[in-house]
């Protein structure tokens, strides 16, 4: 059983000492300029879902509330 976690814990330190090794060759490809248009573009998409959420969150929350106020008024409106 030790055997095997020692095992386990070379795999885990080789596996994250390549991950490193391709990060930094993957960093050292990008240009800052394709970089800075991504993250324009994922930044104008988070603000568009952020705006849509609030619409929808509104919506909801306006039902809701609605339907409350509908509810009384027909539980009164049953009583009489």
């Amino acid at each position: 059983m030790k055997n095997l976690i020692k095992k386990a814990n070379a795999l885990k330190a080789s596996v994250i000492g390549v991950s490193f090794v391709a990060m930094g060759s993957a960093n050292a490809a990008l240009d800052q300029s394709l970089v800075d248009g991504v993250v324009t573009d994922v930044l104008a998409d988070a603000g568009i879902a952020i705006a849509a959420g609030f619409a929808i969150f509104g919506t909801v929350k306006a039902a809701k509330a609605g339907f409350g106020l509908l509810s009384s008024f027909i539980g009164k409106g049953a009583r009489g």
